[in-house]
């Protein structure tokens, strides 16, 4: 949905860092 923005590899990290960024 929202992986397009950093395409097919760079949705992995972004989802890393949301994690983190909504358990603090």
């Amino acid at each position: 949905m929202a992986n397009h923005r950093g395409g097919s590899g760079n949705f992995a990290e972004d989802r890393e860092r949301a994690s983190e960024a909504g358990k603090k």
